[in-house]
């Protein structure tokens, strides 16, 4: 992400790129963006207390993960209604609908990345729509609501099962 990010920014798009949250990554990511000249613009803010307040202060959220089962992360920035580009790793594609309700590039490839950035970051029509298209995607089918039904109908499947076996 900082490469690409780095690519952006050597192009001349006015960008910022935060990465919330603390790790042992840190020094490195730190170090990366200043042997790309972009330090200037990595914000490291560390850990992220109110996540809802931090996703709305961006503009796109961007998932670079070279690998990942459901990602929570891009659950809460397309809850928040906020236009994605991800990498496709574990089930982005079914979170993201395709390419319906964010940008879907291949994990590890900066470039494409970049293009997709560049894409959302140049086109606030497009970030609005992706941006709707995900909330009502994350609010419809991955809502706390939705989660704690579907927990209630398995464990009710569970018990009429157990008490079938005896």
């Amino acid at each position: 992400l900082i490469r690409a990010c780095a690519e952006l920014a050597g192009r001349g798009v006015n960008l910022e790129l935060r990465i919330g949250g603390e790790g042992e990554e840190r020094a490195n990511l730190a170090n990366l963006a200043e042997s790309l000249g972009f330090i200037e613009r990595l914000k490291l803010p560390g850990r992220v207390n109110d996540v809802p307040r931090f996703l709305h202060g961006l503009d796109a959220f961007a998932l670079s993960s070279d690998s990942e089962q459901h990602p929570n992360a891009l659950n809460e920035a397309m809850a928040c209604g906020l236009a994605c580009a991800a990498t496709r790793v574990g089930c982005v594609e079914e979170l993201l609908d395709e390419d319906r309700c964010g940008l879907i590039v291949p994990p590890g490839d900066a470039g494409q990345m970049a293009e997709a950035l560049a894409e959302l970051l140049g086109d606030a029509d497009l970030r609005n729509r992706l941006g709707r298209a995900a909330r009502e995607r994350a609010c419809e089918r991955y809502s706390l609501d939705r989660m704690v039904r579907a927990y209630g109908e398995m464990y009710r499947k569970l018990s009429l099962r157990g008490r079938r076996a005896r």
